[in-house]
């Protein structure tokens, strides 16, 4: 029996390719493996440098930003000042010239928002209280009542809306027009601002002394009594802000009222923007120097003052009040 050997070259060649590749591989792959953590590491870098430069920036925005807003407020206080000035000294030049018709209209900031005042002074001004028109249906708008004027050869100068009403637009509460009296005084208990206790009434006697009182004080009409609406609720009185009303407020709407500066001496307001009524109160009394100050309404509240460049002439509202004066004036 012939024997043969077995030739193992080629598989020793094999295994030998075989482990060189293996090696390569793992070689290769090891290499790859430092490529990404290689990449890894520089994205991190790039990462935080790039937050970095971000934070930097953001913080450089909000110093700017801080700057402007300082600046922004310095005008504004340096606004104010002048508005103050300019207030005061109308105010002054009102009380100064009571024999001429002399109403002031201006717009006023005051905490970062504006408000339109109307200033007047109730012994040189005709003054009314209005609700309804010659056959007795409700005005609703200062246009009609604009009209109603016109018919008696009067010119309408100023127009406020003068406190709440029932649905059918008749006065919620006291209301005194020309002398006569329209609807009683209302002292009962209820919900909503008006019964937001104490609540209060504004009026003008035919002499011209204006006030505003608590309404549980006005027990009986005044003698020579011109006008009277009630409302609430009462703003300010004898220089104290309503204890139900809180700094801060988020209770935010448009809002008007009247201020007695003094017994001859009278402002309206209105808020261009949703104030609290914490707010609204400090305007009268801070910067409008009134020591008693009435809430007459919110969100329909509307003001005709063209002198400004206001000039709301639509609306659905109940009582009035307004400032005219005879066309023959103007001849």
């Amino acid at each position: 029996m012939n024997s043969r050997r077995i030739n193992l070259k080629p598989c020793k060649y094999f295994i030998n390719s075989v482990s060189l590749s293996t090696v390569k591989t793992l070689s290769m792959n090891r290499n790859f493996g430092y490529f990404l953590i290689l990449i890894l590491v520089v994205n991190i870098l790039g990462a935080l440098w790039l937050l970095n430069t971000i934070n930097k920036s953001k913080q450089q925005q909000e110093e700017k930003i801080a700057s402007r807003e300082l600046q922004v407020q310095k005008l504004n206080d340096q606004l104010q000042n002048i508005q103050d000035s300019l207030l005061e000294a109308s105010i002054d030049t009102i009380e100064k010239t009571k024999d001429k018709f002399f109403p002031f209209a201006q717009t006023v900031l005051f905490k970062n928002k504006l408000f339109d005042i109307f200033v007047l002074n109730t012994r040189s001004s005709e003054i009314g209280l209005f609700l309804d028109d010659e056959n007795g249906a409700p005005l609703l708008s200062f246009s009609k009542l604009k009209q109603l004027l016109a018919s008696r050869n009067q010119e309408l100068t100023f127009a406020a809306n003068a406190g709440m009403y029932q649905p059918d637009f008749s006065p919620q509460g006291l209301f005194v027009a020309n002398g006569q009296l329209r609807q009683p005084i209302d002292l009962s208990e209820g919900n909503g601002n008006f019964y937001l206790k104490p609540n209060g009434i504004f009026s003008i006697t035919r002499g011209g002394n204006a006030q505003v009182i608590r309404s549980e004080y006005f027990k009986r009409k005044p003698r020579n009594l011109l006008l009277a609406t009630q409302s609430g609720p009462i703003l300010v009185y004898d220089g104290t802000i309503h204890p139900a009303f809180r700094k801060g407020s988020s209770n935010l709407n448009i809002r008007n009222g009247v201020g007695v500066i003094s017994s001859d001496l009278l402002v309206f307001a209105i808020s261009r923007q949703e104030v609290n009524f914490y707010d609204f109160a400090q305007l009268f009394r801070d910067r409008l120097k009134c020591n008693n100050a009435l809430y007459l309404d919110g969100v329909i509240s509307k003001m005709y003052v063209p002198q400004i460049g206001r000039n709301e002439l639509n609306g659905q509202l109940g009582p009035m009040i307004a400032v005219f004066k005879s066309k023959a004036q103007n001849q």
